[in-house]
């Protein structure tokens, strides 16, 4: 990709962003003739959760030592929840691999103690004494809007970005848009949201509307929403990246 640097025009931004969704293969992880397992699932979820308002460094570094440590397997129908959250815990405060580096230093999750609560309560509620495996939910037929709001009520602190985003990496959300602050700044800078529109949506209300405006946005350019949406957090990496260098 062409480096970004100084103040760059939307056009250049805007057609950056379409040069990289041209390259990306598709976004779902999981082909539609090869169901995944519980356990990958489970795992994708639990990634959703672990990587909420951290570096995306720090939270593949955090899954992958969990998925090392067995944490992340399925819990069995006679877990110890208690003994889970504390080890959960222990492994999101504990020395990690940086992703894709072979490097092992001390990598703190900002948030270890709810992380491990949202882990353990998700696992619980999912695996717990009645279970509810996300392989039942998303076999269920059900369209992605109804799938993201039922992931939400299971999904302990999983919000309409998690759930948006575990849904197109197992591919059922191609009509969702995974919005985080890169999307946000990037419809801002293109001039599809204005003003107070930019700021972050704190309702399921707000977080529609915005996502309607990048479904049109997806329509305008002829880019199918998950590669849009790789795309522009991709670019927006980049770009603040090497803004921040300066």
């Amino acid at each position: 990709m062409t480096a970004l640097s100084g103040q760059v025009s939307p056009f250049r931004l805007e057609q950056a962003v379409l040069r990289v969704a041209s390259q990306l293969p598709s976004r779902g992880y999981f082909l539609p003739q090869r169901a995944p397992t519980e356990v990958l699932l489970w795992r994708e979820l639990a990634a959703c959760i672990i990587g909420s308002r951290v570096r995306f460094e720090t939270a593949r570094s955090c899954e992958s030592i969990l998925i090392k440590s067995g944490l992340l397997n399925v819990p069995s129908p006679h877990c110890n929840y208690d003994q889970l959250e504390v080890r959960l815990r222990s492994g999101l405060q504990g020395q990690l691999e940086l992703a894709g580096c072979g490097e092992w230093k001390p990598v703190r999750h900002r948030h270890p103690n709810q992380t491990a609560r949202r882990l353990r309560l998700t696992a619980e509620h999912l695996y717990g004494r009645s279970p509810k495996p996300l392989s039942t939910l998303l076999g269920l037929g059900h369209p992605s809007r109804s799938l993201r709001k039922a992931l939400m009520e299971v999904a302990c602190g999983v919000g309409p970005k998690q759930a948006s985003l575990f849904l197109a990496n197992v591919g059922r959300g191609n009509d969702l848009a995974v919005l985080d602050t890169h999307v946000l700044d990037y419809l801002g800078l293109v001039g599809i949201l204005q003003g107070p529109e930019r700021r972050w949506p704190k309702t399921m209300r707000q977080y529609e509307a915005v996502e309607a405006r990048f479904l049109s946005y997806s329509d305008l350019v002829r880019v199918p929403v998950p590669d849009l949406d790789t795309a522009v957090w991709v670019v927006m990496r980049v770009y603040k990246q090497q803004r921040s260098a300066r």
